[in-house]
């Protein structure tokens, strides 16, 4: 049975409303509405003690891709400063990019009191996931968001 990335989007927002981290109705829609599966690209690594493995979406399949992007989880995507595309064999290091907890960015955000006609700046922008929340939220003219890594810099500014 294949799933579809907006049901899976409504189940993990369902999810977080049920374990209370996402309360609010306007953050709970831009939640729903936001791909999280395009800002993690086609790989990232899943955490085993201290070594990190690649996940490559063309080797899982579609469905369990699309499934693990939206499970609760923070999907790391740089280790030491090597992309997760970059690799086909675990790595041991520090992560340096990621993905966070979708629960993790909806506490955070209802925590900020962030609302109607506020403007916010981002520092460290990573895969984007939580700006395009932001972005969904509150306009694209009000969220301003750098990145401060330059390889980064630089995926996300190629077509």
């Amino acid at each position: 049975m294949t799933t579809t990335a907006a049901t899976l989007r409504r189940e993990l927002a369902d999810a977080l409303a049920e374990s209370g981290k996402l309360t609010a109705l306007a953050w709970r829609a831009a939640i729903e509405h936001t791909p999280r599966e395009l800002f993690l690209g086609s790989s990232f690594y899943r955490g085993r003690g201290v070594q990190w493995e690649p996940v490559h979406r063309d080797q899982v399949g579609v469905d369990e891709w699309l499934r693990l992007v939206y499970s609760d989880t923070t999907w790391v995507t740089q280790v030491d400063g090597i992309d997760a595309a970059d690799t086909d064999r675990p790595l041991s290091g520090n992560p340096t990019s990621s993905s966070t907890l979708p629960s993790l960015v909806a506490w955070m955000l209802e925590l900020s009191g962030i609302g109607d006609g506020d403007k916010v700046l981002e520092i460290g922008t990573g895969t984007g996931y939580s700006t395009a929340i932001l972005c969904h939220r509150l306009g694209d003219t009000n969220v301003f968001s750098v990145e401060y890594d330059p390889g980064l810099v630089l995926q996300r500014s190629m077509p």
